[in-house]
């Protein structure tokens, strides 16, 4: 199957997804933003197929550049959060004090479960 054909199919199980939930959460759209459920979006990539048995639970976002896996915490409600994305490339070298760069794009689902600089021994 072709990426386009899988991301129309993806789009249109989102788009299910979407109005059951609208249907069943009385919650205006605003404070349902400000919790991240808009993050909860997937498309196709080149290697979803290898991936198509993947714990629904858990949380996709895509972005131009590719797939992220997410996770979800509770609290008063369930909130989908996507650690340690970069947004940029390095600004190594040359790049150092110029404008940001866009990142790569990368096949598959990048894991954003944990972010790089909670882990370190730098945090105070």
């Amino acid at each position: 199957m072709d990426r386009e054909t899988l991301k129309a199919i993806l789009q249109t199980i989102l788009t299910m997804m979407h109005w059951s939930s609208f249907l069943e959460d009385s919650k205006p759209t605003h404070v349902r933003a400000d919790h991240g459920d808009e993050m909860f979006f997937a498309f196709g990539t080149s290697s979803w197929s290898s991936h198509s048995v993947r714990n629904t639970k858990e949380p996709l976002a895509v972005t131009e550049y590719g797939v992220l896996q997410g996770k979800q915490i509770h609290g008063k409600m369930p909130i989908n959060v996507f650690l340690g994305v970069s947004f940029s490339r390095p600004p190594v070298g040359a790049c150092r004090f110029a404008a940001p760069e866009l990142p790569e794009p990368w096949e598959g689902v990048r894991d954003a479960i944990t972010c790089a600089r909670q882990d370190s021994n730098l945090s105070p």
